[in-house]
Order: C-alpha cells, then structure tokens, then sequence
C-alpha cells in the first residue's frame, strides 16, 4: 500500500491523493448515475465544496494516520481535471471504493486503474 508513484498508461494517470485539489470540484462526481451506487452517507444532492472539505477535512487526516489510500484518476493532458477516483479502507464493512465520471466509463480506464494498485 505504500505506492506514492504516479501510475501512467497512453492516456490517463492514477496519482496518489495528497492534497485537497484531489476533491476537484465536484462536477465529475455530483451525478445521480454516480452516486446512487455509493454507500448511503454519501449525500444527494452533492453540496457544493463538499469535496474540498471531505479532503480537507476526513480523507486527508485519514491518510496521515494510516487508515486509508486515496488515488485519483485523471488524463494526462489535463492533469488538472479528477475524472475519478480510487480508495482502500482499513474498515471491515467499507474497505474500499471508487468511481469515475459518466462521460469516461465504459473504456477500460478504471479496470487498468485498479489493476495497477
């Protein structure tokens, strides 16, 4: 678990989550599509900020502590953009957990995503 190295195929890259940046700014996540296959504390409508603060806030110290890995997935020429996201859990009950933005399923991204972790 202690991949800290960016993970790099032709298009896309799966960085580890070290900042709050890594929350982006919602848009890729804040779909119904999206959310209404997470667990139910995942609220909905998606509050703006909440990524920002989620990172800040939880995710972030969760890390620090040991208890969590956090990845974001993002394409290589706009590095910028969180289009998805991979997390593992020290929880028996939810110990892992990842999406990836609508316009992006469907070609292979997050399976070689999780494959190289």
């Amino acid at each position: 678990m202690g991949n800290d190295r960016p993970t790099r195929n032709e298009a896309s890259f799966l960085a580890p989550a070290s900042d709050c940046r890594c929350g982006g700014d919602g848009r890729s996540f804040s779909q119904w599509e999206i959310v209404k296959f997470l667990n139910a504390g995942v609220p909905w409508p998606w509050p703006k900020g909440l990524a920002v603060r989620q990172y800040r806030d939880v995710i972030l110290p969760a890390i620090e502590r040991g208890e969590e890995w956090h990845w974001s997935l993002r394409f290589k020429e706009s590095p910028e953009r969180l289009i998805g996201k991979i997390s593992l859990h020290q929880n028996e009950l939810d110990n892992r957990g990842y999406w990836l933005g609508l316009p992006w399923q469907g070609q292979g991204l997050m399976t070689e995503a999780v494959g190289s972790q």
